[in-house]
């Protein structure tokens, strides 16, 4: 391991060490110091007294799952991604008032490629420490400061051609075959010359993939199960009016991707639009559009839906409110 903890004394934080987090207990104990916590009585603990293991980062759960020394190996390169679908569908006008479309399609994946942590990182063995400062600490505040300290990462198995060598390094690996199915529709209704409306429909029989290639590794699609749309339009050519309104539904779905890790809630919002072209200007046309006008949204608990100021639609990106934007075009 390599540790951004490593004083001058064990060569710094460039320097190989040993995949022994007691090698570091000085550093621990200047730190717990300086937190409040005095464990300068205490002799530093040898590494058949303390154990170290291993953790590779879970995003999600912000937490390292531990693994075993022989599931760190080199990375392999990257190979090919094969996609292949086989798709049937058919789009046409049902009545003079309704067109409608449906595809089904069945697509599989060799290769498919995915982000993940590559570098385990090193910590301290909860129990073990526990047992040990249990020899100089009462047995309940040995057992809160091993707790706590097991969930530090002390140093970084890195690859020797890391740029950092204690940074976690994120990258991409080849998995096995991959195959889902799922369905596309569509419909366009005309109520009068000027209104119509239409919805679309996608479903896809899985978003998440466990025990890739026997490896224990978790896919994710990043994307839902579910989604649909409702548009309302009323487009007058003689007043040169057109009024859009559009609701759409996102189920939820979880996400997988490096470091952004997570659960998507399920949303809904409605997204308005009006154009107008000048009387006086032929030539000129005003519109103005508002997205995520009415939000709609499952909280985080699952205790229902209600509406929202704002929603989000990834891990870890910014929530999004309402948005206005008005636009003046002119043809010449």
């Amino acid at each position: 391991m390599r540790s951004p903890f490593a004083p001058a004394s064990l060569g710094g934080p460039t320097q190989y060490l040993a995949a022994d987090a007691t090698l570091l207990w000085d550093v621990l104990v200047d730190s717990l110091r300086n937190r409040g916590v005095d464990l300068t009585g205490i002799p530093a603990p040898t590494s058949t007294q303390v154990g170290s293991v291993l953790g590779r980062l879970d995003a999600g759960n912000r937490r390292f799952n531990p693994i075993q020394p022989d599931d760190v190996t080199d990375l392999d390169p990257l190979g090919h991604k094969t996609t292949s679908t086989l798709e049937a569908g058919y789009k046409g006008l049902l009545t003079d008032r309704l067109l409608a479309a449906v595809d089904l399609y069945y697509s599989w994946y060799q290769g498919f490629t995915s982000e993940y942590i590559a570098t385990p990182n090193v910590l301290f063995d909860g129990p073990s420490l526990g047992a040990y400062l249990a020899g100089f600490l009462p047995a309940a505040q040995a057992g809160q400061i091993a707790t706590v300290v097991a969930t530090i990462p002390v140093g970084t198995v890195s690859p020797e051609q890391a740029f950092d060598p204690t940074d976690i390094v994120a990258t991409y690996r080849n998995y096995g075959r991959v195959s889902l199915w799922g369905v596309d529709a569509a419909a366009t209704f005309r109520l009068s010359d000027p209104m119509t409306l239409g919805g679309t429909y996608s479903w896809v029989s899985d978003n998440l993939f466990t025990n890739l290639s026997g490896s224990g590794d978790t896919l994710a699609l990043n994307a839902p199960r579910h989604k649909a749309s409702l548009t309302a339009t009323y487009a007058d050519e003689a007043r040169r009016l057109t009024v859009r309104a559009v609701g759409r539904y996102v189920g939820a779905f979880p996400v997988k991707s490096g470091l952004f890790a997570g659960r998507v809630q399920p949303y809904a919002v409605l997204d308005a639009e009006l154009g107008l072209r000048v009387p006086f200007a032929p030539r000129t046309r005003l519109s103005l559009a508002a997205w995520n006008l009415i939000q709609a949204g499952e909280d985080a608990f699952g205790s229902g839906w209600r509406l929202r100021s704002r929603h989000r639609e990834f891990v870890r990106v910014p929530e999004m409110g309402r948005v206005v934007v008005a636009k003046l075009r002119v043809q010449i």
